[in-house]
């Protein structure tokens, strides 16, 4: 190495430092201009903050002038050890502002920059002046902090990779778009449930053709989520019971997983050329309408910095998750359907019917939650909707105008199905005394009725039709699986004669 490129890369410390000064100048002036807001979130950690940025920035002003000299001099050794940790800071920063800065916002992440910078700036100085007291041990701390930041930063970019190469419903991520997300959550061809297979487009259903190559029956098309895959037998669904009562063809294009934008997707690429007669939304109550905002102008950053996407992060909450509700129901499956992979060849309604005896008779059904488990998700669905201030439901709006667009010429209707804490009244007692607020049970009906009305779209709530279902013995109308917030075969049919004379009008 020639005496000038030595030089050039002597430099390279001190210029690092600047920039680190320059970045926590910065992130000081905006934790400033912010500070009302800052201080009353934060109280004494913005402070801390403060207080932490102001030392780096005065260290650095103090020992920049020694190293400049020290550089045009020759006395600081070149190496690859700034840049080293460089990247040990930017690894490190990134860990902490995923751990602690939750959820993503632009200004903590503009702040946490330049907290990150004058944290790399206090470690380049105190490099130096570990240096000639502790060599060893310095270059055994550099090797292990590079190394454990590399395997994070290689490990994400593998689970990602492989994400790409073989989804799975467990790396499932906000930021996903709709065809991703029915790709990941559609059944798989032939895939049996319940004795019955899913299509060669993988929806649980007979085959679907063209107009040209059907008979000329009214057609319609049911577009929806796992209540379209549904919790029973394919004979005991609703749709294939409302074909009956129709005497027509109804295809039913149901993947679990997915909400509002993904129908808009599927009724734009797939229900569109099947040409049927009307479509059918069927848009859950319980989850349909709090759709994530997290897509926009920064979802490029959000991708690297929330928590929701990055794997690192995102899978062991899961796992964790998954094995506490394995813990309390015993080692069973968790969130597994009833008879779901049993009953091979049962594809009659009398030949489920055997195989499945809790079809017929609710007191045999076994939960697919644990009690907790589904508690916590029916009160956090009721806070979410039913509150004096419900979240947004614009995005929801959006998706089914995009949806009807998409529909064309084709008559556009929704199927509006109810959260089992609005039908049963002994699950809404248990959610009002946990949640200790007052809620309004069945405001998203009349919030969404309002808006539909206004749209001149058609539709049905089933909220009135369940709440008809007789109530058994036990005092419930049993028209949900137990603890697993899907209808059963009871339900079912329910939702099937009433949805009949609505698509015949």
């Amino acid at each position: 190495m020639s005496p000038l490129q030595e030089k050039k890369q002597a430099l390279v410390v001190p210029v690092l430092l600047v920039l680190a000064g320059f970045l926590s100048l910065r992130s000081l002036a905006l934790a400033l201009a912010w500070r009302v807001p800052l201080q009353f979130v934060h109280g004494l950690w913005f402070w801390i903050g403060i207080a932490g940025l102001l030392v780096s920035l005065a260290a650095i002003v103090v020992q920049f002038p020694k190293l400049w000299r020290a550089a045009a001099k020759g006395e600081v050794r070149p190496g690859a050890g700034p840049l080293r940790g460089l990247f040990v800071a930017a690894v490190t920063g990134w860990l902490l502002f995923l751990a602690f800065a939750q959820p993503f916002q632009s200004l903590h992440l503009q702040l946490a920059l330049g907290f990150c910078a004058g944290g790399f700036a206090m470690g380049l100085l105190l490099v130096r002046r570990l240096r000639r007291s502790h060599p060893r041990g310095l270059r055994a701390l550099d090797l292990l902090a590079f190394s454990l930041c590399a395997a994070a930063l290689v490990l994400e970019l593998g689970l990602r990779a492989w994400n790409s190469y073989s989804p799975s419903p467990l790396f499932s991520r906000v930021s996903a778009g709709p065809g991703e997300l029915v790709q990941r959550y559609r059944c798989a061809p032939g895939e049996v449930r319940f004795g019955f297979p899913c299509n060669s487009r993988g929806y649980y259903d007979g085959e679907f053709y063209a107009k040209a190559a059907r008979a000329q029956a009214p057609l319609w098309a049911v577009v929806g989520d796992s209540f379209c895959v549904g919790a029973v037998p394919h004979a005991f669904h609703f749709t294939t019971l409302c074909e009956e009562l129709l005497g027509a063809e109804i295809y039913n294009l149901g993947v679990a997983g997915i909400g509002p934008p993904e129908y808009a997707y599927l009724v734009a690429e797939e229900v569109a050329a099947l040409e049927p007669d009307q479509i059918v939304l069927a848009l859950f109550v319980g989850n349909d309408l709090t759709i994530s905002a997290e897509l926009g102008p920064r979802a490029s950053l959000r991708r690297w910095f929330q928590a929701e996407e990055v794997f690192l992060f995102l899978l062991p909450r899961r796992l964790t998750r998954i094995a506490r509700e394995r813990e309390r129901r015993g080692g069973l499956p968790v969130a597994a359907v009833q008879g779901q992979n049993e009953g091979q060849g049962a594809t009659s309604r009398e030949a489920a019917a055997a195989a499945f005896p809790w079809l017929l008779d609710p007191s045999l059904e076994q939960a697919s939650l644990s009690e907790p488990t589904f508690l916590d998700l029916e009160v956090q669905r009721a806070l979410e909707l039913c509150a004096h201030e419900p979240v947004s439901m614009d995005l929801a709006y959006a998706a089914l105008l995009e949806a009807r667009a998409a529909a064309g010429p084709v008559p556009f209707a929704v199927l509006l199905i109810p959260d089992e804490f609005q039908v049963e009244d002994d699950l809404w007692h248990q959610i009002e005394q946990r949640a200790g607020r007052t809620l309004q049970r069945d405001l998203p009906q009349k919030l969404l009725g309002v808006w539909l009305a206004e749209q001149g779209i058609d539709y049905l709530d089933l909220l009135p039709v369940l709440r008809a279902v007789p109530e058994l013995d036990d005092g419930q109308r049993h028209v949900y699986h137990l603890r697993d917030t899907h209808l059963n075969a009871r339900g079912n049919r329910a939702v099937a004669e009433a949805l009949a004379p609505f698509l015949s009008r």
